[in-house]
């Protein structure tokens, strides 16, 4: 699709890792940050995911989740990468001996399921047959964005520790991290077929009780 940047292997392909952390540890006070980093794919997959090839380009703080807007704080990095596929970068290459201008294209992205909402503009947490988008991603204004057949990737492992932690602040009733909410019992009537567990909007307050809950004795 673009022989110009494909015949100088020297040229470097990146991926764009976002991701969220509570600085205050999983259990203290609710605060969320979000992490930039980037990575180069002209190395050995072992290479890849070593501390010393992660850059960290950004760090944005808190304290609320950004959502929509994480498009706003990534318009330098865009800026970046337009200037390094249009324009590229002098470099000298200590092998070869010499300098050649080097150019740099985005491959993909690798989120968890909320950053990939975030990443995309579309809602990975709805329900229903039609996907919603609310936003066009900021990545398209990369020329090259619409000619990739994979744009974002999800991060299984992260993906699995969320899970455990849910499970856990769940099963534990951790006072604002648990996902058995009235929210989720409201949720029961339209994806579940489990009527016991419903909620009684005559007692919002009230909800039932689930196989899990521990008994005092």
């Amino acid at each position: 699709m673009y022989p110009n940047f494909g015949e100088e292997p020297r040229n470097v392909r990146l991926r764009v890792c976002t991701d969220g952390f509570a600085p205050h540890g999983q259990y203290g006070r609710t605060y969320s940050c979000w992490s930039i980093i980037i990575t180069p794919y002209n190395l050995p997959p072992g290479m890849c995911i070593s501390y010393e090839y992660m850059f960290l380009t950004m760090v944005i703080s808190g304290p609320s989740n950004l959502k929509r807007l994480i498009d706003v704080y990534l318009e330098s990095l865009i800026e970046d990468l337009l200037q390094l596929w249009h324009v590229g970068i002098r470099t000298y290459d200590h092998a070869m001996n010499n300098a050649f201008t080097m150019r740099a294209a985005l491959m993909w992205t690798v989120n968890n399921l909320p950053g990939y909402g975030m990443a995309s503009g579309g809602v990975p947490t709805s329900y229903g047959s039609e996907h919603k988008w609310t936003k066009k991603s900021i990545f398209w204004d990369l020329p090259y964005w619409s000619m990739l057949l994979i744009r974002h990737n999800l991060d299984v492992m992260h993906i699995e520790k969320n899970i455990f932690h849910n499970i856990l602040n769940t099963v534990m009733d951790i006072m604002g991290k648990t996902k058995d909410n009235l929210n989720a019992c409201r949720d029961l009537k339209i994806i579940c077929n489990r009527p016991k567990l419903e909620l009684d909007e005559r007692r919002p307050n009230m909800m039932p009780k689930v196989v899990y809950t521990l008994k005092k004795e």
